[in-house]
């Protein structure tokens, strides 16, 4: 997903631009494309947060 999105970033930019298709626009589109590619992130799972009091180990009397 990380190589897909430079390439598509690169489409968008050509199609706005190139095509003489309001070529101002070029920042919106490019905003969009960020937007939907952040929705469609997958969340990191996260980590349990570990204990860092001392623990009580319980030895031999």
């Amino acid at each position: 997903m990380k190589k897909e999105f430079p390439r598509m970033a690169k489409a968008v930019k050509n199609q706005v631009t190139y095509n003489y298709y309001m070529p101002d626009l070029t920042k919106a589109a490019l905003a969009r494309l960020s937007t939907v590619h952040r929705s469609l992130k997958v969340a990191k799972s996260s980590f349990k947060k570990r204990n860092r009091q001392a623990l009580k180990v319980r030895g031999r009397k």
